[in-house]
């Protein structure tokens, strides 16, 4: 049960910042689209999906509400749309690398194991899912695949005929997400992925902690 709902604050921060993201961006670039639709918040209740938010809590892959665009307001479309695509992933990145720093202060410093053990535990549990959840969102929502952000940005560095081509695939999308559901590629794709990024993460952290200690 703990395990449960340690995981509902790393998705509800996951996803809410993900797409606050993407609204930002899109203002930032042109298009009030989000803000006329609420979408400019952290507010969960703005940006949850029910089936993105249920894969993510039992298969720790999902999405939220998509941000809704209208690149006719971008002064250069293809390229702000990619720049609205990234802003997602880039997010969770970042709220990823934060968290696990967070975590490396609290353990060299002791201040989890100053904590009763039931609290330490939890805690730990809660910070160690928002790290793995955010870095999985980013990682899922970078696949090169129809209505995912990674295709907008692929698209943008796609030459004109392969545009066209790609595009043309998106009619299957949603057969596209169900093979990834039902097969083991998020196990054989995401998790190495997932574990390559959190180490490097790690790595860095530990260059800097190695300075001073």
């Amino acid at each position: 049960m703990v395990e449960i709902l340690s995981v509902i604050p790393a998705v509800v921060i996951g996803i809410s910042l993900h797409e606050y993201a993407h609204a930002k961006m899109a203002i930032k670039l042109g298009d009030n689209t989000p803000k006329l639709q609420g979408r400019d918040t952290i507010n969960p209740i703005s940006h949850i999906d029910i089936l993105g938010f249920i894969c993510l809590m039992i298969a720790h892959f999902g999405w939220g509400k998509p941000v809704q665009i209208d690149i006719r307001n971008f002064k250069k479309p293809l390229r702000d749309q990619m720049l609205v695509s990234l802003a997602g992933p880039v997010m969770n990145l970042i709220v990823a690398f934060v968290t696990l720093i967070i975590m490396n202060i609290l353990m060299l410093t002791g201040a989890l194991m100053a904590l009763p053990t039931n609290l330490s535990y939890v805690l730990e549990t809660i910070i160690t899912y928002i790290i793995l959840i955010n870095i999985s969102l980013c990682i899922f929502n970078l696949l090169p695949l129809p209505n995912f952000d990674g295709s907008k940005i692929l698209l943008y560095f796609l030459p004109l005929k392969a545009k066209i081509n790609f595009l043309k695939l998106e009619k299957y999308g949603f057969i596209i997400f169900l093979i990834i559901v039902i097969t083991p590629i998020p196990e054989y794709v995401i998790t190495p992925i997932l574990n390559y990024v959190l180490s490097g993460m790690q790595f860095l952290i530990g260059l800097v902690i190695g300075i001073f200690i």
